[in-house]
């Protein structure tokens, strides 16, 4: 169990610290207004990925202990098949949805279509880390990390040497480092010799569909409702017109980012294993495990707040060539607690995912989602990126006591 952890910890650390880095990087040697540009579609980008890990990888995950571990790599075929289809169909209404606004928007089209192209790439890089968590495999997930955050620096460096530094560029860049990293992947883990192997029974296949199209409908909104707070905000700010005030907050946002992806690492894990343990009735390990964990965070948490309680302005000077570092400080002292609220919500959804409460999962996520749409709104206008600070810290904060409280029920039946 450490050792997964330890792996899955060093992992996301390393995705963590490449997003982190190239954005602040970037956010010395491009223009501020094309940093705001930026940081609005690479929201997207992410947002489709989770849109897709909430629909297909949480489901994958569940159902990997009733499949077995022998049918494993048949099984991401499957999934894998059913996310393709899902992007083109996506991708086509995007595009068409374009082409009708086309007149009245000012998003270039070589910008639009690397967007989604990229975002397609990128939800097939991490799809396939999900199969390496849930086969042991934690290895093969970390190196294709560092295939992908070496692809990504190569690729941006020779992008700022021979090109220019433009949102498809660099998004550009994003995709085929995420297409390298997705490729060694699915070869080292067997995926491509099983592909060409054959598929799984017919009658298997035909359960694994009412699965899939079961936790799908529930999935989708879920994961596009649970999503909103962390990526809505920047859309709202974009649209009122405010791209100095989303490239704050993407400023204020890199620096807790990393913390963010731990989170995301420790849920890698958690899943597969929490899933496993409900299969067996064995809940009271998972509960433990929860606690024990969002005891290190919240002192994680108290530690970060101390450091930039006394040395932000200074850390912030050295991280950024910007006259806005004051005002990236007043957003961070916002979210600098949110790790705490985020890993404690994160944790409480993998417990009721695991026990396919799905339908749960939803409800809090719409909560949080109208929390977040109607707080920006009403804050953003007045108060811009620090407003939509509060909205985020706000939806999080009540996403993790409604879930807490779900919990609470769950054990008294």
């Amino acid at each position: 169990m450490k050792l997964g952890y330890s792996t899955a910890i060093v992992d996301q650390v390393v995705l963590a610290g490449a997003s982190a880095i190239s954005f602040i990087v970037l956010a010395n040697f491009i223009s501020l207004e094309l940093y705001g540009n930026l940081a609005t579609l690479y929201s997207c980008v992410i947002l489709f990925q989770m849109l897709t890990n909430a629909v297909f990888g949480d489901a994958f995950v569940i159902k990997v202990p009733s499949i077995g571990l022998s049918k494993i790599n048949s099984y991401f075929i499957f999934v894998l098949k059913l996310i393709l289809i899902s992007s083109i169909v996506i991708c086509f209404l995007l595009i068409v949805l374009y082409m009708l606004f086309w007149p009245v928007q000012s998003l270039r089209i070589t910008d639009f279509l690397v967007t989604i192209i990229s975002a397609v790439m990128f939800s097939l890089f991490m799809f396939s880390r999900r199969l390496c968590y849930s086969a042991n495999l934690n290895y093969y997930s970390l190196l294709g990390s560092l295939i992908y955050c070496s692809s990504y620096s190569m690729f941006l460096v020779f992008c700022y040497l021979f090109l220019n530094l433009t949102v498809a560029t660099i998004l550009g860049s994003l995709c085929l480092a995420s297409l390298a990293a997705f490729l060694f992947v699915v070869v080292k883990t067997g995926v491509v010799k099983d592909f060409r192997v054959g598929k799984m029974d017919e009658g298997i296949l035909v359960r694994l569909r009412e699965f899939h199209w079961r936790y799908g409908r529930w999935g989708s909104l879920s994961g596009i409702f649970k999503w909103i707070p962390d990526n809505f905000l920047y859309l709202l700010l974009a649209l009122g017109g405010a791209s100095e005030g989303v490239a704050i907050f993407r400023m204020a946002s890199n620096i807790i980012m990393p913390i963010r992806h731990l989170i995301v690492a420790l849920v890698n894990v958690m899943l597969p294993k929490f899933s496993m343990r409900a299969f067996t009735n064995h809940n009271s390990d998972s509960m433990a495990e929860i606690l024990k964990i969002l005891g290190v965070f919240g002192l994680l948490n108290l530690v970060l707040i101390m450091i930039f309680d006394a040395y932000g302005a200074e850390i912030l000077g050295l991280l950024y060539i910007s006259s806005h570092v004051e005002q990236v400080m007043s957003v961070l002292d916002i979210l600098v607690w949110v790790p705490t609220l985020g890993a404690g919500y994160a944790f409480v959804a993998v417990f009721l995912k695991s026990h396919n409460k799905i339908k749960t999962v939803f409800y809090i996520a719409l909560v949080g989602a109208c929390t977040t749409v109607f707080g920006g709104f009403a804050l953003i206008r007045d108060f811009g990126e620090v407003g939509a600070a509060f909205s985020l810290l706000a939806s999080i904060g009540i996403m993790l006591m409604l879930g807490s409280y779900a919990i609470f029920r769950q054990s008294r039946q």
